[in-house]
């Protein structure tokens, strides 16, 4: 509600009841979409919404592309970021490359994943040779990248 008053000879007071509406360009879904899908500039489009009725975290520009679906979306649903996550690319169990840099020298070593892993998630991994367990981070690439 709105409170209106006026402080004159004879002073009075009014509520209104009144409706907010804020009109934002965002991200919705172009058709239904299935859960796990990696997004492309084809599965959504832009539209103005009020987006006085949508909670915190919807998405007004691409950021979308590449990410993954948590759940089923139907047609025309606003996307959150809350409904998107980074793309699993390593698998718990997985061979991968382990790869340690230090200056100019770059080593690579067969290692094994012992966790799921998205680019840029920090995962433990053990070197197949040494067997030992090392953390790294995934690179986009599928590798481990490992701080000497």
């Amino acid at each position: 509600t709105l409170g209106v008053r006026c402080d004159d000879d004879k002073p009075w007071s009014l509520n209104l009841p009144i409706t907010v509406t804020i009109y934002k360009d965002i991200v919705v879904t172009a058709d239904a979409l299935p859960r796990g899908k990696i997004l492309t500039e084809n599965d959504f489009r832009h539209v103005s919404y009020d987006v006085s009725k949508l909670p915190a975290g919807y998405i007004e520009d691409d950021r979308g592309i590449g990410m993954e679906l948590k759940r089923r979306l139907s047609r025309g649903v606003p996307l959150t970021i809350n409904m998107l996550r980074k793309p699993i690319i390593i698998k718990r169990g997985q061979q991968v490359s382990i790869i340690a840099t230090t200056g100019r020298m770059e080593v690579r070593m067969p290692g094994k994943a012992l966790a799921h892993g998205a680019a840029g998630d920090r995962i433990r991994v053990m070197n197949l040779k040494s067997k030992k367990k090392v953390e790294g981070t995934v690179t986009p690439s599928g590798n481990i990248r490992v701080d000497i």
